[in-house]
């Protein structure tokens, strides 16, 4: 977060969630990219 806007995802979180559910790490680490493209045109759009 900058200013109380979100401006990334926190890539820690993310493989600790993907390795809970069980997803290997580079699949992981490949999907991050477009994961976090793709929330932070959605988080955009609703403010």
């Amino acid at each position: 977060m900058a200013q109380g806007r979100v401006v990334g995802l926190d890539l820690n979180a993310w493989m600790l969630a993907c390795e809970c559910t069980g997803l290997d790490r580079a699949t992981a680490i490949d999907l991050f990219p477009a994961v976090e493209a793709g929330l932070m045109s959605t988080l955009q759009q609703n403010t």
